[in-house]
């Protein structure tokens, strides 16, 4: 199976190319359909693409500006085109770009599978050259990210200094951008000042820009909280947001959340907070269990249990709540009327 990307900004135009074609008659297993190129990128750094379909007129960043990104990270990914503009600077800029296609809206079935079977074809005659190792670039972006994050950002010049000294001692330098991109992406709903960032990164020219860039993105990332570690800034607003989500665990978080891997983020929520992920949302339940009973005065387990996401095993929640607080409900309410807790 080879893995496609399709990038399109109008959701209808992804919804009908999704049923257009039997993607598993043709051997292709589609790994993400993104409606911006950010998104797209960002899946990119956790998932090696081989074909990328996508179209060239997007907010952000353009499909032109998304395929000369992705080459950079992967210089074999077969590209192809899909525009509604019928305009020749825009065939040419694609071709330029390495573009194997340049398909007009709305293409035909036919014409859109020839075009991908072409991307196989070529992928096929490359592969024997291919000594690529997608796992262990994802690995050493991780662990750029990992020693960005562990510096704390201020306003001086040499904040600059110490980004190049750490790219280039470990040979990173290439993977720079990515890093930085992955650190953005992870940040990007929660501080809205990174989006002007990310609107730069076409216009970055040379290392000097990039690390400029990169110091500014972990700058604001920085302000938004006291916990330097963006991923786990995340980690943590989540919780609090979704604490009464029955499924709500360290894996449910790394896979529809951070989208990475369970063990790395816990390693570096464990790294940050002094605690483990589990220990962490068990303390935030019990402190909102502790809330809704100063609130209502009410001991039904049930009840609270439900507000908390262990209403599927009151029992429990009745167990953790005991030893969290030394207490049954009932004897926390009744300590509580009678003024004996603080």
């Amino acid at each position: 199976m080879y893995n496609l990307i399709f990038v399109d900004d109008e959701n209808r135009v992804l919804e009908v190319i999704k049923t257009m074609i039997d993607w598993d008659k043709m051997g292709i297993r589609v790994i993400g359909w993104c409606n911006n190129a950010l998104s797209a990128l960002e899946l990119m750094i956790n998932e090696q693409p081989d074909i990328l379909v996508t179209d060239i007129k997007m907010p952000v960043m353009d499909g032109l500006e998304l395929i000369s990104r992705a080459k950079e990270m992967y210089p074999d990914l077969e590209c192809l085109v899909i525009s509604g503009h019928d305009e020749f600077e825009l065939a040419r800029s694609a071709i330029k770009r390495g573009v194997r296609g340049y398909l007009l809206k709305p293409c035909a079935k036919e014409e859109l599978e020839s075009s991908i079977r072409e991307c196989v074809e070529s992928i096929k005659r490359s592969q024997y050259g291919m000594h690529y190792n997608f796992e262990q670039r994802r690995q050493n972006i991780e662990s750029l990210c990992d020693k960005l994050m562990s510096i704390k950002f201020s306003q001086s010049p040499e904040d600059e200094t110490l980004v190049y000294q750490i790219a280039t001692q470990y040979n990173y330098f290439s993977l720079l951008r990515e890093a930085t991109l992955m650190a953005v992406v992870q940040h990007e709903q929660m501080v809205q000042s990174l989006n002007a960032i990310v609107k730069g990164l076409s216009k970055i020219q040379g290392s000097d820009e990039l690390i400029r860039w990169t110091v500014d993105a972990f700058r604001e990332i920085n302000k938004y909280t006291g916990i330097s570690d963006p991923v786990v800034a995340k980690m943590v607003e989540f919780v609090h947001e979704n604490y009464d989500m029955s499924s709500l665990t360290l894996q449910y978080v790394a896979d529809n959340v951070i989208h990475l891997t369970a063990r790395y983020i816990g390693g570096r929520f464990f790294k940050t907070m002094n605690m483990k992920f589990s220990d962490y949302l068990l303390q935030v339940r019990m402190e909102k269990a502790i809330e809704f009973l100063r609130e209502t005065g009410d001991s039904n387990a049930d009840d609270i249990a439900n507000r908390i996401g262990l209403g599927n095993n009151v029992q429990y929640f009745y167990r953790l709540f005991r030893q969290y607080t030394g207490m049954t409900l009932k004897e926390y309410r009744d300590k509580m009327i009678r003024g004996e807790l603080n």
